[in-house]
């Protein structure tokens, strides 16, 4: 067998026929393999088109591809069977990329060979018609299949057809019967609006964001921040930072793009890098890499993207403020708008006016986006689809009318839970009795249990457990909370065997960033706790409040991922329309003496007032000035506001400052 390895000549770009060897760093960007690739687009449709069209037994048997990594190169060997016996090797820095080009010089020899055209087509007499075989075909389709049906299954379907005549015959539901096949009632039925923003539900959009790729690189191009506001499934996460790599691979300047992407959780970065690593064929490490406290695989720096929580960015603009040899920062989940993300931001703006080679994208499935790009002086939007399937949605009351019909009685007066009430309630042996009616009546699918916190959880799956003892084992419940370890959550990724359901009890952790695949059910509780300042009291105290309309649509979306889902909400409509927009910034409600540390960290000759006025919403002046009073009877910050040395140990310890200040201590006095 003839084995064809390209190579580049300075002299001649021949194909050389002789055996394999090792694979040159040169070979990386073969002029033969670019050419080939400029003739065939698509090379691999080509062939498989060619190859079917042989109609040649086994057509999809004649073609195989095999694929290696060579150091930093991929090398793939095509072996095609037809129309004569021979290999031919592709090179790329990705394993489609290789495969395409093997697939490309493969259409140029059988182009030599004289079986396909210039334009891809098969050349005439490479398909033979044999007009006895095609009649004999379809007189074979003709006629009717025969199958065999097991006993049971057969008795059904015989029952059901005798008792389906009578009800016709006696005109009973006849009409209704019929109703259920006109199209023109179909129609009606499919066209159905969202309870929550109004807008008329569609079928799954085809748009994808491939189709708005070169809109988001020619928008990063031209600036220096671009805001994204991406629908909930459209895989800005994972696809973005990977289109802003490729177009700098594909203009032969990889070594100048380095992405760094924040989450706001350590499950989001280490499971969206994993993610992308298997897309692009690497191991994790190599062009892809995440890094988290206590835990990191790095990617080498020429070239990569980095995944990390927004703490970990921080801590590096602490050495390097103006971030040089990054080319890209990714702000995800921006409209979470914790305390670090609006630190971030500031010291962003700050990073964009001294490094001039930055770019900033800013990502969301919910956000306010018009505010965002006010602070960064008008910059431009970009929208992008989703692929959401319809979720169907259920309220309190429709719950509760589910549940007697199932014959689940539940015993607590759930009528008046999310009645209009300051605060909500959690009604855990509701959840249970949801859970247990999911579990009873529908059909597979995990189910998703959005609960406040962590002792929420571990009430509703203990009493979960105690409630499904007799079939156990036809479950897997897994609690999901930033308190448990990260080996132990990422088990919610994994399907669970055929006839077993799936039960993931989570705080908001699951809201956003993280997909599980199988969710087709979320049950959502509508509240959370959250750290807020009480004035009278003097201190920040972590209490139960009701979520945003954003975080709802964001729990809803969670069923609507991968296919059509279900959501039911354990709170009435009428305690929806009363929520409010967005969730109120972590800024203005918890004390602020660690962000004023933070402050004297990265701006140490600014007053504590005027670096914080630089947020996208500043706190309160009389809360910052009440922050650094604080600060000083705690001797963290002299009269000047500069940090003293025991300030200087404080702000290496994330920890409130009293608490940190008492950690110090003990180490002197023990």
């Amino acid at each position: 067998m003839n084995i064809i390895r390209l190579c580049h000549d300075t002299k001649q770009n021949d194909v050389i026929i002789g055996k394999m060897e090792p694979v040159p760093k040169a070979l990386v960007d073969d002029h033969a393999g670019i050419q080939a690739l400029s003739q065939f687009t698509t090379p691999k449709q080509t062939l498989n088109t060619l190859l079917q069209s042989s109609n040649l037994p086994n057509s999809n048997k004649l073609v195989r591809y095999e694929t290696r990594r060579i150091k930093e190169v991929y090398q793939t060997v095509l072996r095609l069977n037809w129309p004569q016996e021979f290999a031919i090797t592709g090179l790329g820095r990705k394993k489609v990329d290789s495969e395409r080009a093997a697939a490309a010089l493969a259409c140029v020899q059988l182009q030599k060979l004289g079986v396909l055209q210039t334009d891809g087509s098969p050349s005439n007499g490479t398909t033979t018609k044999n007009p006895s075989a095609i009649k004999q075909h379809l007189q074979k389709n003709s006629l009717p299949e025969f199958v065999q049906l097991p006993k049971d299954l057969k008795q059904r379907i015989l029952t059901l057809h005798t008792s389906q005549e009578e009800s016709l015959e006696e005109g009973h539901n006849g009409m209704r019967f019929m109703d259920e096949f006109d199209p023109r009632l179909e129609e009606e039925r499919i066209r159905t609006t969202d309870i929550i923003t109004g807008r008329e539900l569609q079928e799954v959009s085809e748009e994808s964001l491939e189709s708005t790729q070169e809109r988001i690189l020619s928008l990063l191009e031209n600036n220096c921040v671009v805001v994204l506001c991406g629908e909930t499934g459209c895989g800005k996460t994972t696809q973005v930072p990977q289109f802003i790599l490729d177009s700098y691979l594909e203009k032969r300047e990889g070594a100048k793009c380095n992405i760094v992407v924040t989450q706001p959780r350590r499950i989001s970065a280490i499971s969206v890098a994993e993610r992308v690593t298997v897309e692009r064929g690497e191991r994790i490490g190599d062009t892809v890499g995440y890094q988290v406290r206590l835990k990191s695989h790095l990617p080498h720096p020429n070239g990569c993207i980095l995944y990390c929580t927004t703490g970990i960015l921080l801590k590096k603009l602490q050495s390097n403020p103006t971030l040089e040899g990054i080319s890209h920062i990714v702000v995800d989940e921006v409209h979470e708008r914790d305390i670090n993300i609006d630190f971030l931001l500031v010291l962003l703006k700050s990073a964009l006016r001294s490094n001039p080679n930055l770019t900033l994208l800013l990502m969301s499935a919910s956000i306010n986006a018009e505010m965002f790009s006010r602070y960064f002086d008008g910059c431009p939007l970009i929208s992008v689809p989703g692929r959401m399937y319809q979720v169907q949605e259920y309220f309190l009351p429709e719950v509760m009318d589910r549940l007697q019909e199932a014959g689940i009685r539940h015993h607590r007066q759930s009528v008046n839970l999310g009645d209009e009430a300051e605060k909500p309630e959690t009604d855990h042996d509701l959840v249970v009795d949801v859970v247990k009616y999911l579990d009873q009546v529908k059909p597979p699918g995990a189910i998703l249990v959005f609960l406040p916190g962590w002792q929420d959880i571990k009430t509703v799956n203990d009493r979960l457990r105690n409630t499904l003892r007799k079939d156990g084992e036809a479950r897997y419940i897994f609690p999901v909370h930033s308190s448990i370890p990260l080996s132990e959550q990422q088990q919610i990724f994994q399907r669970p065997p055929e006839g077993r359901r799936k039960i993931v009890l989570a705080t908001n952790i699951a809201e956003t960033s993280i997909t599980i695949d199988d969710v087709v059910y979320v049950v959502n509780t509508g509240s959370h706790k959250e750290q807020r300042y009480k004035m009278n009291l003097g201190v920040s105290c972590l209490d139960l409040f009701w979520v945003s309309k954003a975080n709802i649509i964001q729990r809803k979306g969670r069923a609507g991922r991968c296919q059509p889902g279900e959501c039911y909400h354990l709170f009435k409509h009428e305690t929806f329309e009363m929520l409010d927009s967005y969730e109120m910034p972590e800024i203005l409600r918890v004390p602020l003496e660690q962000i004023v540390i933070m402050s004297k960290v990265h701006g140490p000759h600014l007053p504590a007032v005027e670096f914080l006025s630089q947020a996208l919403q500043p706190p309160a002046q009389r809360s910052v000035e009440k922050a650094v009073s604080e600060l000083q009877e705690l001797d963290i910050l002299d009269k000047q506001e500069n940090l003293t040395l025991l300030g200087k140990r404080i702000s290496h310890i994330g920890t409130e400052p009293r608490l940190a200040k008492a950690l110090v201590m003990s180490t002197i006095f023990r």
